[in-house]
């Protein structure tokens, strides 16, 4: 009888327990309901409040400043833009000279000239296409905004209009719609510029690559046939006339000044710098 009543009590104080956490949560979810809903940002294109189109505007007025700065070139764009035409005829006289290199059947010394050339060729435009690419994704999201801006600014205007709002409030809206305009069209014209040069450095990276696979190729012909004989045996060597041995020298020399003057079209840039570095170092060691 005893651990009846005492299983009855706990039985009922569970009961009271679970009852009493219904009514709290009950009056809590009240709590908030008064409290009314979250607050939540507008939309980027909702129509400005009549009381906030001063402050908005002149936050317009910033988000402009920002869009100008972009849009003029940085010195890095400029100067990629300045370098690229040199840079297209170079490429092609290079893939020329590569060409003929290649039909001469050149030694592993040469292809690995070529291959080091055009890697950092490949790396530069790399870097160049990269930073096109930053510059594209920065003016697509600035464009991105500007949008949202002039849908806003529309609405605002037809409210404004509708609501027989003051002339200068008029006018404010008006002239805001105006300014975003003219920011994009800077902005568009910024942002086609960019992807034209963006595209024409993309090409010439393609370019470059499809050399640098070509001389692979052409390696990798060569390695595999270090171990054929390319000769017959020293015992059955047949003896060249004149002609033939001065037309076997004439090409291997030829074959040598042609990679010589590659080497020193490539890296005579790199030469004077290395000269002016090194230069005053040399100077200050002799007097010492």
């Amino acid at each position: 009888m005893t651990h009846r009543s005492g299983a009855r009590f706990r039985g009922v104080a569970w009961a009271t327990l679970a009852l009493s956490l219904a009514l709290i949560g009950a009056a809590h979810g009240q709590t908030n309901a008064a409290d009314g809903p979250a607050k939540t940002e507008p939309p980027p294109s909702a129509p400005v409040p009549m009381a906030e189109i001063a402050r908005r505007a002149e936050e317009v007025d910033d988000f402009r400043r920002s869009v100008d700065a972009t849009v003029a070139p940085s010195a890095r764009i400029a100067s990629i833009e300045s370098q690229l035409p040199a840079l297209d005829t170079r490429i092609a006289e290079r893939r020329d000279r590569m060409q003929l290199a290649l039909s001469t059947q050149p030694s592993l010394l040469t292809l690995d000239a070529l291959a080091e050339s055009w890697q950092e060729t490949r790396l530069e435009l790399t870097g160049w296409v990269e930073t096109l690419t930053a510059r594209a994704i920065l003016l697509d999201q600035q464009r991105a905004r500007l949008q949202a801006l002039k849908e806003s600014w529309t609405r605002t205007r037809a409210e404004v209009r509708a609501a027989g709002a003051p002339k200068p409030i008029v006018d404010r809206t008006d002239s805001v719609l105006a300014a975003i305009e003219t920011t994009r069209q800077r902005l568009d014209s910024a942002r086609a510029e960019t992807l034209v040069l963006q595209d024409r450095v993309a090409r010439q990276l393609s370019r470059t690559q499809e050399a640098i696979v070509e001389v692979a190729q052409a390696r990798r012909h060569v390695t595999g046939e270090l171990f054929m004989r390319e000769s017959p045996p020293i015992w059955a060597v047949r003896r060249l006339t004149m002609a033939e041995g001065l037309a076997a020298v004439r090409a291997t020399i030829e074959t040598q000044r042609a990679g010589v003057r590659q080497f020193f079209r490539d890296e005579i840039g790199r030469a004077a710098v290395h000269a002016v570095a090194v230069l005053p170092l040399g100077v200050v060691l002799w007097i010492g």
